[in-house]
């Protein structure tokens, strides 16, 4: 894995997180605008990076955010999103036992990416040239297992509340 290609991703990575860190800050439209130019990226970034790397549980990527910087910034796209935060998805993992479509949170979930690319970026920078295989091996477990689908949904979402235009209009926003 080149290390030029390590240093885009953590570029990358933090970038995705200054928008959700400045989501209090920007207005509902722009911030998914911002969202929008950010998930195909790091989908494609990351799936590319670990293609033919062997997915490992290995415990790399150490917890780099902290619980209460997660919280505050899955509250603060929660506020901004507003009424439109939550929608119905069939594809979550308890949909096998309804018969009806789930409730989902899109903060929540651009929030679980926020804190991935952070734990990445600050571990890429730490870690030494020797470990970053290890690394790579742990991104792609959670690819595979967790990330990939997330970001494929958050996109689905934001995509989809993006094109509605409701955030244009509502007043409350």
């Amino acid at each position: 894995m080149s290390t030029t290609a390590q240093i885009a991703l953590a570029g990358l990575a933090a970038e995705y997180c200054r928008v959700v860190e400045d989501a209090a800050e920007t207005a509902p439209q722009t911030f998914l605008h911002e969202v929008l130019r950010y998930l195909p990226r790091l989908y494609i970034t990351i799936a590319d990076m670990t293609d033919g790397v062997t997915a490992s549980d290995n415990g790399m990527i150490y917890p780099a955010l902290d619980e209460t910087s997660y919280e505050s910034a899955r509250a603060s796209m929660a506020a901004l999103l507003g009424e439109y935060d939550t929608y119905l998805d069939t594809q979550v993992d308890d949909m096998m036992y309804s018969d009806t479509p789930v409730a989902v949170s899109l903060s929540e979930r651009l929030a679980d990416i926020y804190q991935a690319m952070y734990d990445l970026a600050d571990n890429l920078r730490q870690v030494p040239d020797a470990a970053a295989d290890e690394l790579m091996e742990n991104l792609a477990d959670n690819f595979e297992t967790y990330l990939g689908d997330t970001l494929s949904d958050a996109l689905r979402a934001a995509n989809r509340l993006y094109y509605s235009r409701h955030l244009d209009n509502d007043p409350d926003i």
